[in-house]
């Protein structure tokens, strides 16, 4: 009986693969080759439906004065086998939040993390020795990505655009991103001629609401803001939330987006009311049913 069930199955197997039946001998030949085929065949099936894997870009396969780093998906393993004088660890910013920074084996022992423009810095205390060699974990929210080139944040299948705060491009002498989990943050806008913007793709071309995800600590509120995007602009005052890190969502108009393709959303301080500008984590186009 379980013989005859799995001759009538490689029977169906050649079938849709249209291999030939040519006895039952032949059959059995051919059984491996067919057991071959259909998985293939399945796995190219499976590979096609399959959602788009994110933009991913590995760090430099180079060695740093420092030591090196072993890259994992969304784990960074920073080896020091020459500690530093000034025990300072630098790393190619990142286009990612900061889950975790610890010391292997050491977990409560504090690192000293500084973003700055295009690196990030971790200082290590001096209780830590060379010996052994100090292995710091950097763990990260989204698989680890190196800005090489500038990423392109798709549209999602509502229609919306999301614009968060690590996958943005400064431009200028401070503003930069602050990926501490505690911040996740567009910041240091202390200069208002410094600059940021956004690459998106629109695969729904429509209107859309802007919405800003703003913070300003206490007292310094009142700088003039410009959005500028599809060739239109979009001006508002910062308000006072409390703490930089309070974020507000503000709605703070409506733009019109006619084609499909990649586009640019610029912001740009107008006007500097006092210490800083404003903290920004996010950006949201959200789409207006037609």
């Amino acid at each position: 009986m379980a013989a005859g069930r799995f001759g009538r199955t490689l029977d169906n197997v050649c079938s849709i693969l249209r291999l030939p039946i040519i006895g039952r001998a032949m059959t059995f030949r051919l059984w491996p080759a067919a057991l071959t085929m259909l998985l293939l065949l399945v796995s190219a099936s499976l590979a096609a439906s399959a959602e788009p894997e994110p933009q991913a870009a590995n760090l430099p396969a180079k060695k740093f004065p420092w030591g090196h780093i072993v890259q994992h998906k969304q784990l960074l393993e920073l080896h020091v086998t020459a500690l530093p004088d000034n025990r300072e660890i630098r790393i190619p910013r990142l286009n990612n939040r900061m889950k975790s920074l610890t010391l292997l084996g050491q977990p409560k022992t504090e690192l000293n993390f500084t973003p700055l423009l295009t690196e990030w810095k971790i200082t290590l205390p001096k209780p830590v020795a060379a010996e052994p060699v100090p292995v710091i974990l950097l763990e990260t929210l989204e698989p680890v990505h190196v800005p090489v080139n500038p990423f392109v944040v798709s549209q999602s299948k509502s229609g919306d655009v999301d614009l968060p705060a690590h996958h943005v491009i400064t431009h200028g002498e401070l503003l930069r991103y602050e990926p501490q989990p505690h911040k996740n943050t567009l910041g240091y806008w202390a200069n208002a001629k410094d600059w940021a913007e956004w690459q998106f793709a629109v695969d729904t071309p429509g209107k859309f609401d802007v919405e800003v995800h703003q913070g300003c600590g206490k007292g310094q509120g009142g700088s003039d803001v410009q959005i500028d995007v599809a060739g239109q602009k979009l001006d508002f005052v910062v308000e006072d939330t409390g703490h930089f890190q309070n974020f507000k969502p503000r709605r703070i108009g409506r733009i019109t987006i006619l084609q499909s393709g990649n586009q640019t959303l610029q912001i740009h301080a107008v006007k500097k009311a006092k210490n800083a500008v404003c903290d920004i984590r996010l950006i949201r186009l959200i789409r207006i049913a037609d």
